[in-house]
């Protein structure tokens, strides 16, 4: 299911800083890991630990898009807000499966749109307006001219302005399957 937003929407300063401060705070709840010491003792270490079920809400973010491998899309914004479930459904010492759902149920993308409205002055006045999403970055222009064709002078003004259409989606991953290795066995190979 797809919504189109043609209003200008755009993400406030104070949103884009709760966002940080959300990463740095989810990056900041990894740093206990740091402690465990990877020469510890296996003997002592239980091979056979994992969580039954797993529980996790995500989200993501790209303020501008790249060429990373195919393609071109610039300008473009992405927000996604998710959340996600795991079951272990066996674990032996060497390995452990875990079945995955995820649920995204708003994906937030934002494309730039040109705003253009051409205005005949003369010999008599009309107006047209169009708005398109552009494949490039927009740039906010305007201007006038004069065009002479078979003696009659025709005069225009136009100008060009930026703004954002924002559409949302949803999606979902009901089937996932994870097999996870121990890191003990990797290294004994």
């Amino acid at each position: 299911m797809w919504i189109t937003l043609d209003a200008p929407v755009s993400l406030s300063a104070n949103m884009r800083n709760l966002f940080l401060l959300l990463s740095v705070a989810l990056a900041a709840s990894a740093l206990p890991a740091l402690g465990q010491d990877p020469g510890a003792n296996p003997a002592t270490i239980t091979p056979y630990y994992s969580r039954v079920n797993t529980f996790g809400v995500f989200a993501g973010y790209s303020n501008d898009s790249s060429h990373i491998l195919l393609g071109v899309a610039e300008n473009r914004k992405l927000l996604n807000f998710g959340a996600m479930y795991e079951r272990r459904l066996f674990i032996t010492r060497a390995v452990a499966m875990q079945y995955s759902l995820e649920v995204l149920p708003v994906a937030l993308e934002s494309d730039p749109v040109d705003h253009y409205t051409f205005t005949e002055t003369s010999p008599q006045s009309s107006t047209f307006k169009s708005s398109l999403p552009t494949f490039y970055a927009c740039h906010s222009n305007t201007g006038s001219g004069t065009n002479t064709i078979n003696g009659i002078t025709y005069s225009y003004t136009y100008s060009n302005t930026c703004g954002r259409r924002w559409t949302i989606g949803e999606g979902m991953s009901p089937v996932g399957i994870g097999v996870i290795p121990d890191q003990n066995s990797i290294r004994a190979c």
